[in-house]
């Protein structure tokens, strides 16, 4: 039972929850936000590293022995016309350096211990002369440790101004939506089955009504790029634009989302658009096949899109010369 424990445990560390399917595979239940953002809810899981898996708990045991380098998934996702099989690297975690524990011994001496950054950061700053005026309080903060009556102002200035260059932004914090309500991912899995079995308009119905029973509190950003797909399967690359630009602005982070955008404007026939959509999406997730795939072809488009608008221009210029 431990062993079994432990071998789930390696699987989820990798931030997936499998399920025995009905054909004696082994199917994604869920990702988790750790997770590969490649993968979607229902993929079929073929081989780890190489490894043909057709129970979850091999799946599991593969998972585990694994364990410390990168895993390579082969997945395959819809059914007849419309399977593709691809690969999935999940990189190995960093192990965390071990600390190297100091030999027992007397303590050392109090004057040679080092001051926390805490206490180091509560030490009040110096007040300031009396002969200064009124405004050194706030130039003192400005120039941090520096003291304020080695400067002249012009310095302060430069002081404040190379403390802003070197500031990084605050981190993009997305905000978690509440899991959707059990009626909607029912929705969502028929919305699935419908998709996989090349009925567009029937998954397109499925997941709008999946979107719809998740009420007030929002659909999750997959909702949208499923019914994305299924737009563009169905030639209507206009809608799958909105709906993968929803998705966008739900998680601006989420890869698939600008995948989905920029075959939608490679079906509208602006591929330069598209180019820079899967360049957003390659940065947020540079392993992602599909999306450098989808990339080198929007290049290619544009390329030609380039070489067609010279020809143009140079027929023009024959034609009505100046």
């Amino acid at each position: 039972l431990t062993s079994m424990a432990t071998n789930a445990m390696a699987a989820m560390e990798h931030g997936l929850q499998l399920r025995q399917g009905k054909d004696g595979d082994v199917r994604i239940q869920r990702i988790m936000k750790h997770g590969p953002t490649d993968l979607e809810q229902d993929d079929t899981l073929l081989t780890i590293n190489n490894k043909k898996v057709s129970t979850v708990q091999s799946a599991k045991d593969t998972f585990a022995a694994c364990s410390g380098e990168d895993v390579v998934l082969e997945v395959s996702r819809g059914e007849g016309r419309v399977q593709e099989v691809f690969t999935v690297t999940i990189p190995a975690k960093q192990a965390p350096k071990a600390e190297a524990v100091p030999p027992a011994g007397p303590p050392e001496p109090k004057e040679r211990r080092a001051t926390p950054l805490a206490e180091v950061s509560a030490v009040p700053t110096p007040p300031a002369p009396a002969h200064k005026d009124s405004e050194q309080p706030t130039k003192q903060a400005e120039v941090a440790a520096v003291k304020i009556e080695d400067v002249t102002d012009e310095e302060k200035g430069a002081v404040k101004e190379k403390s802003q260059e070197k500031a990084e932004p605050p981190p993009v914090v997305v905000p978690e939506l509440p899991p959707a309500p059990p009626e909607a991912e029912e929705e969502k899995e028929l919305g699935n089955k419908a998709f996989k079995d090349g009925l567009w308009q029937e998954a397109i119905a499925h997941f709008t009504a999946a979107i719809e029973k998740c009420g007030e509190q929002g659909a999750p950003h997959t909702f949208f790029t499923n019914r994305s797909a299924a737009f563009l399967q169905n030639k209507e690359a206009e809608k799958a634009l909105a709906d993968a630009e929803q998705a966008i602005q739900l998680r601006s982070d989420f890869g698939k989302g600008w995948y989905r955008k920029g075959l939608a404007l490679l079906h509208l026939g602006r591929a330069d658009e598209a180019v820079q959509a899967l360049k957003t999406g390659r940065a947020a997730e540079p392993t992602s096949v599909q999306i450098v795939g989808a990339l080198a072809r929007a290049e290619r488009e544009a390329k030609g899109e380039g070489e067609k608008e010279k020809e143009k221009k140079k027929k023009k210029e024959k034609e009505d010369p100046v």
